[in-house]
């Protein structure tokens, strides 16, 4: 039996165009996986109670509008518009999720998920912008203040759970015991 191997080459000898080019696919693909953390688990709440036929349905349409996404949208702006479908795929999935969700359990989002979205998606359009507002290194530059604060914002906030003292005390005790061993070698 005959195996056939095709490879999809670039021209690799301009590999900061190379960059540019995927990092227009990856911008929107991470926006759309940014939107996919919240809906995913709406869907697992139509498994969970027990509505397998509505799950199949939903996830049907969620299969055929990335379909049509995909094929309209690489029409308009080429290969890059893949990351754009899928960035408008989570858009029409979390909508839809959230509809269905409400209507079978009354489904909404508690305060704290509220106040994480308030800070969440401000910070997340604006790392998404900065490559177009900000010349180069500075949009790195802004990019990366912008993810450390809300890693150290949800790193807090998990901290803040009720039964993380354990967790509390053990990452205490090892920042102080490794500012000890720095200070006094």
């Amino acid at each position: 039996m005959a195996v056939h191997l095709v490879a999809l080459c670039f021209d690799a000898i301009d590999p900061s165009g190379l960059a540019r080019f995927w990092s227009g696919v990856l911008r929107w693909q991470v926006l759309g996986i940014f939107l996919r953390v919240g809906s995913w688990p709406m869907g697992y709440l139509l498994l969970a109670k027990g509505k397998a036929q509505l799950y199949f349905w939903t996830e049907l349409s969620y299969n055929l509008v990335h379909a049509g996404l995909i094929w309209i949208c690489v029409q308009l702006w080429g290969l890059p518009g893949t990351g754009i479908a899928f960035f408008a795929l989570y858009v029409f999935y979390g909508l839809l999720m959230w509809i269905v969700t409400r209507r079978l359990s009354g489904f909404a989002w508690s305060m704290p998920n509220r106040r994480f979205v308030r800070i969440a998606v401000p910070a997340v359009t604006v790392i998404f912008m900065c490559p177009l507002l900000l010349p180069s290194p500075w949009d790195d530059a802004a990019a990366f203040m912008i993810t450390l604060l809300a890693g150290i914002y949800s790193l807090l906030m998990l901290l803040s759970l009720p039964g993380l003292a354990r967790v509390r005390e053990f990452i205490s005790s090892r920042m102080a015991l490794r500012f000890l061993k720095v200070r006094h070698g």
